[in-house]
């Protein structure tokens, strides 16, 4: 991980284009304001609810009630959790606010994972680490053959509303092991604000796991009786 962007060769740090996707992206970012604290992403809505997607691993042994918080500040109690089939989502119905949340776009990356390690940096000056992005210059593809498939901004990563625990980490484990955790399930966006997959919640590299399967996840919401569409409180 480095913490200064623009002296690491590998990383593209165009500011003008990130706060482009930074702008398009950030109504969709929501907090889930669980202990530790994650990120979560408009799907869809229904009537009273925005739907909220977060990796399941987040919830295990979650007995507390959910809330979440997006990044225009507005809080909203989750009055629902279901778990998508076949996939590593759970939705969260969180109760609407008043104003409007876009869904997040799908991007499609055909059958092709990618397999660098994410690099994480501060994007927006005097803001905590996952208040940034990652832009990934050099990163590698493989395709369902097994063939490495160069590519070139191809990613980018937000979470405008995660942070860092108030108390400094004793080492250098516990700095990875926390930053890890905020990490999870967080979306990763291309440069045209389109969601491509997320941060693996089992990687101690940050690989991302899901970004195959993005365009596998839409599928699933979209099929009969996948998801409850009409959940009321």
């Amino acid at each position: 991980m480095n913490g200064n962007a623009e002296a690491d060769s590998t990383l593209v740090f165009d500011k003008e284009t990130l706060d482009k996707v930074y702008e398009k992206v950030a109504p969709s970012i929501v907090k889930v304001l669980l202990k530790p604290f994650s990120t979560g992403f408009v799907v869809s809505s229904t009537e009273k609810h925005n739907m909220v997607a977060v990796c399941s691993m987040l919830l295990i042994e979650c007995k507390e009630k959910i809330r979440v918080r997006y990044s225009d500040g507005d809080t909203a109690v989750v009055d629902h959790t279901e778990k998508v089939s076949n996939s590593d989502m759970t939705i969260l119905y969180a109760r609407k606010t008043g104003k409007a949340r876009p869904a997040v776009q799908f991007g499609v990356l055909e059958d092709i994972v990618c397999q660098k390690i994410v690099s994480l940096f501060p994007y927006k000056d005097g803001l905590m680490m996952f208040k940034g992005h990652i832009g990934l210059d050099d990163c590698t593809c493989e395709d369902s053959s097994g063939n490495i498939i160069p590519g070139q901004n191809i990613f980018s990563f937000t979470c405008p509303v995660g942070g860092s625990y108030s108390k400094d980490p004793d080492t250098d484990s516990d700095i990875r092991r926390r930053f890890m955790i905020l990490t999870i399930g967080a979306p990763v966006f291309n440069l045209d604000g389109e969601v491509l997959g997320m941060i693996d919640s089992f990687s101690r590299s940050y690989d991302l796991k899901f970004a195959r399967k993005s365009s596998e996840f839409r599928d699933e919401l979209n099929k009969p009786g996948r998801v409850n569409w009409q959940v009321t409180p």
